[in-house]
């Protein structure tokens, strides 16, 4: 005979169940998210045999497996990678930096990186001062405004590329004479300016640059906040910096671990 406890009892299992099921339905039903982003060594890169590489690809590929969140990671040219992104409702766009003209337009987790960001031009550089020298940066870097705000102009002080990159060689061909740098870039560019018996000065400190995951708003913002929590993690069990240590300042990882330390969330 079935007593009442056990008829309460039955029907609690049933609803408990009843709740892990639709749980599961709903984490198997959701849509995987697609990655997008740019090659932009060493933080991610289309390598020899075809596959997506680097720090910033690994990272995220383990939080997919923590998250059980897993989805494809691919590469394009950065304008294409923004397209195809805006089109996808699952999409996720990174490495992106967040500013006040970007905010709205994504969920943003993160920050991945925080890069210090300056103009320099070559030591070399003989232009007396009543010659403007000639700035460059390329078309969607979030740099480029802070540029304009200088008063550089385009068709006349300003040259605006295509490709992130492309600046780098035009200051070493002595066609524009100041790019927008990060310390990591700085050095590669330096070294490349040796070999030219010339060097690389400081002109003009610009804003830091911190980049971020930026998911589509059509993703349900709980999915959002778990991302940000498992990266946040990652940041706190040393993860991040078993990944970033050979390649990355010891300062931007300190800053990325006090971050995770705070009580505030880093992407607010």
């Amino acid at each position: 005979m079935v007593t009442a406890r056990c008829k309460h009892q039955m029907r609690c299992l049933s609803s408990g169940l009843l709740l892990a099921l639709l749980s599961c339905v709903g984490k198997a039903g959701a849509e995987p998210l697609k990655f997008f982003t740019e090659h932009s060594p060493p933080g991610e890169y289309l390598a020899e045999d075809g596959q997506v590489k680097g720090p910033t690809v690994e990272l995220i590929r383990i939080l997919q497996q923590r998250l059980q969140d897993e989805g494809p990671i691919e590469i394009y040219p950065w304008a294409r990678a923004v397209q195809l992104a805006s089109q996808e409702p699952n999409a996720v766009l990174f490495e992106t930096v967040r500013n006040s003209l970007r905010e709205d337009k994504y969920q943003w987790v993160g920050p991945l990186k925080i890069h210090e960001i300056t103009l320099y031009g070559r030591s070399s550089n003989s232009k007396n001062a009543n010659s403007r020298p000639i700035a460059c940066d390329y078309r969607d870097s979030a740099v480029l405004s802070q540029i304009r705000q200088l008063g550089y102009q385009e068709n006349r002080d300003l040259v605006v590329t295509i490709k992130a990159g492309e600046c780098n060689e035009l200051l070493l061909k002595g066609r524009v004479d100041l790019v927008a740098l990060n310390q990591l870039v700085f050095a590669e560019l330096n070294q490349q300016l040796a070999a030219q018996q010339d060097s690389l000065k400081p002109v003009h400190k610009l804003a830091a640059a911190r980049l971020y995951m930026a998911f589509s708003p059509k993703i349900a913002p709980e999915r959002v906040a778990r991302w940000q929590q498992a990266l946040l993690d990652s940041y706190r069990d040393g993860t991040m910096r078993g990944l970033y240590q050979h390649i990355y300042s010891e300062a931007m990882i300190q800053q990325l671990e006090q971050l995770a330390a705070s009580p505030a969330t880093p992407a607010q």
